[in-house]
């Protein structure tokens, strides 16, 4: 199991750490919850969490977090929400933040780009609206993700998500490549 908890703080830290309880500083459930399939030995992609405060984490951070990408040996990630809201018991949030792709060779300021537009996603007028009007509540965190091939992308609910209906779940899953953001027609 990965151990690694360098950045604890400010700085990037792997969120597989084998340990499913571990706190990472602005990490959303989204974040425990992969750590805790890895701990349960699934297979799950490598990611970051970037805790974020702010315009702070700019400060030196994006630096250090674009050298540790680079360093990883990977190519391509993805760059995902990972608020404090979201993947809950009571509502999921499911399709309304954005993701980016970001490939290593694009540079520092697409990353920064990447995570700008997920981070303004909260704010958006469908989160806005899903959350009844109500600001955003809670740490806010990015996820950057080991990017792997897809030939199929899909989603899965523990409950409808028309309904709330927990004796009754969702399996939708689409053939082709994953479109990042937006919505499939």
């Amino acid at each position: 199991a990965l151990r690694s908890r360098r950045g604890v703080g400010r700085h990037p830290t792997l969120f597989a750490t084998g340990e499913p309880d571990a706190q990472v500083p602005g990490q959303g459930p989204k974040a425990r919850h992969l750590a805790t399939l890895v701990h349960a030995g699934l297979p799950v992609p490598d990611g970051w969490v970037l805790p974020v405060d702010g315009d702070r984490w700019r400060r030196g951070t994006l630096r250090s977090l674009h050298r540790t990408l680079l360093s990883s040996g990977y190519g391509r990630f993805i760059v995902r929400s990972c608020f404090a809201e979201e993947d809950g018991h009571d509502r999921s949030f499911a399709g309304l933040y954005e993701s980016h792709p970001w490939d290593a060779d694009e540079g520092r300021g697409s990353l920064e780009a990447a995570i700008d537009a997920v981070l303004a996603s909260r704010s958006s007028a469908r989160a806005t609206a899903y959350r009844d009007g109500d600001a955003p509540t809670g740490p806010t965190a990015v996820l950057i993700q080991r990017r792997i091939a897809d030939s199929a992308h899909g989603f899965a609910a523990s409950a409808d998500v028309a309904t709330g209906f927990r004796e009754r779940r969702l399996v939708d899953i689409t053939e082709g490549e994953m479109p990042w953001s937006g919505y499939l027609d």
